[in-house]
C-alpha cells in the first residue's frame, strides 16, 4: 500500500535531517545512533549517507516528503499511489537539477 510506503518515508527522512543536525554540532556518531535509535550494525552505513546529503538537498526531499505525507492523509489511497509515483519522479528532477 502507498500510504504504507509513505508512512516510512517520513521517518526515515527525519532521522536522516535530525542526524544531519547533529553531526553539524559535532555529536559523536554512537550518541546520534543512541538518540535516533539506530541499530548500532547499520549505523554507519547510516552516518555516510547522511553525511552524502547536501543540506539544501535534504531539505528539499524532505519538504517532498511531508507534501507526500499531507496529500496521501487527506485524498485516499489511490491519490496516495499517484502522489508516491510522481514523488519518484521529483526525487529524479531535483537530481537533475543539483
Amino acid at each position: 500500500k502507498a500510504t504504507l510506503i509513505i508512512g516510512t518515508l517520513v521517518p526515515h527522512y527525519n532521522k536522516i535531517y535530525i542526524a544531519k543536525v547533529l553531526l553539524k554540532q559535532k555529536i559523536p556518531v554512537q550518541e546520534i545512533g543512541k538518540a535516533l535509535g539506530q541499530h548500532p550494525y547499520f549505523l554507519n552505513k547510516f552516518i555516510q549517507s547522511t553525511r552524502a546529503f547536501s543540506e539544501k538537498r535534504l531539505r528539499q526531499v524532505v519538504q517532498l516528503v511531508y507534501d507526500l505525507d499531507y496529500e496521501s492523509k487527506t485524498t485516499g489511497e489511490d491519490s496516495a499511489r499517484l502522489s508516491l509515483q510522481n514523488f519518484a519522479f521529483r526525487i529524479k528532477l531535483l537530481n537533475a537539477t543539483t
